[in-house]
């Protein structure tokens, strides 16, 4: 018969033992005293007069989170690819250039948002996705698949891509840089302050590159800042954006070693007056320089300066449990003042009354 082996704890053993037991019915303990988190309902602003849930829009909107895939993507373009029914056309590296088509349209059927005010450009729909506002700026952005002119105009034949901003939760700094080929890098500044009554967020990018070949160098400069304040009438949003992005244009536009320069600036406020008014007014100019030849810029060059306003009141009336009546009033502006095309402008103005009729279950 062989002999048992003794096993002969420690006093060190034991205490260890005990601690573990006791963090392990600590844990158990929370677990079950902890409850369920409340479900979060998403709500989408496209395709409904008032922002509805995702659920119960009549239209069939995709949300694409930012927060969650800043540090794996290199810019909005990249996040817009995850839709399978967006194709873009993209040009320039760095988001120089690029255009959006939906559903098979075209990029100028195409309404570009930001915040709800319209960033198409007036010269040409190639500079729609010339955003001013950082990637790290954003929330989320949320695409309508199909038409949309009812609600936003008749240049949205094929879908809007909305980009949208909100204020931060809590107050944070992030700093990101990168290198790499081709004399690459790549540096963006991120930081947020959090108030009971007020927040604010100031975001800055750049990106820059000799190039994979000649004449294929691009630089790409933006920044924003966005400040919200509560007060007895609402909530007040102001946002000032600013961008500058210059390119090399080898074979953009033909067998030519070409060279473009864009800039732009963006500003705009929203003021809700009560719960259910809200004024905005949103203010956008852009300029366009390109050269033919960049070695011999006098053989043809075109300069464009296009700027566009908007302005709206809108108010939402409740006359029944799931149906209100929106009303308000809007107008906008766009002129282009060019070397080629000379000086154009439009303005138009409208009211409207909606009614959203759903009855009750």
């Amino acid at each position: 018969m062989m002999p048992l082996n003794r096993i002969v704890f420690s006093p060190r053993d034991m205490w260890i033992a005990g601690c573990l037991s006791v963090a392990v019915c600590t844990h158990i303990g929370y677990a079950q005293n902890a409850g369920v988190p409340p479900m979060l309902q998403t709500v989408v602003v496209l395709g409904s007069p008032v922002p509805a849930p995702l659920a119960e829009s009549p239209a069939s909107v995709l949300i694409l989170p930012v927060e969650t895939n800043i540090l794996s993507l290199e810019g909005p373009q990249d996040l817009l690819r995850q839709d399978s029914s967006v194709f873009l056309e993209q040009r320039g590296a760095g988001g120089g250039q690029a255009d959006v088509v939906l559903r098979g349209g075209t990029f100028e059927q195409t309404l570009v948002l930001l915040n709800g005010f319209r960033i198409n450009d007036s010269q040409t729909a190639h500079h729609n996705l010339d955003l001013p506002v950082p990637f790290d700026a954003m929330d989320s952005i949320e695409v309508l698949h199909g038409a949309g002119s009812t609600l936003h105009g008749e240049d949205a034949l094929s879908g809007v891509v909305d980009f949208l901003t909100a204020a931060p939760s809590k107050s944070s700094l992030r700093l990101r840089a990168g290198g790499g080929s081709f004399w690459s890098n790549e540096e963006s500044l991120l930081g947020s302050l959090a108030r009971k009554q007020w927040s604010s967020r100031l975001t800055a990018s750049r990106n820059s590159s000799t190039g994979f070949m000649a004449d294929r160098d691009y630089r790409n400069e933006d920044a924003s800042s966005e400040s919200w304040v509560s007060s007895r009438l609402g909530i007040s949003d102001l946002m000032f954006a600013a961008s500058d992005r210059s390119f090399g244009a080898n074979q953009f536009y033909g067998p030519y070693n070409s060279w473009e320069r864009t800039k732009g600036w963006f500003a705009s406020v929203r003021q809700e007056l009560g719960s259910r008014t809200v004024a905005a007014f949103g203010y956008r100019r852009h300029t366009d320089e390109f050269v033919l030849l960049r070695d011999d810029p006098a053989v043809y060059e075109n300069n464009h300066i296009d700027g566009s306003w908007q302005a709206s009141l809108r108010r939402t009336v409740p006359i029944a449990t799931t149906s209100l009546i929106l009303f308000g009033l809007e107008s906008d502006g766009d002129s282009i003042r060019s070397n080629n095309l000379g000086l154009h402008a439009r303005n138009r103005g409208a009211g409207y009354m909606d009614l959203d009729w759903r009855p009750a279950k």
